[in-house]
């Protein structure tokens, strides 16, 4: 009985969390996102192996 309760709890949870999700757009923006000068050398610094 508490493993039907626990999987049914986590199906909930778990259906919400989607649900909220795809409300909110995904994961990742549909449109290209476009930065400054600045913003990408920032990256560019950040993902180097320095």
């Amino acid at each position: 009985m508490a493993g039907i309760l626990l999987t049914m709890l986590g199906f909930g949870v778990g259906m919400g969390w989607m649900g909220l999700l795809w409300l909110q757009g995904g994961c990742a923006p549909r449109e290209a996102v476009h930065l400054t000068q600045e913003q990408a050398e920032a990256l560019r610094w950040a993902t180097s192996a320095k």
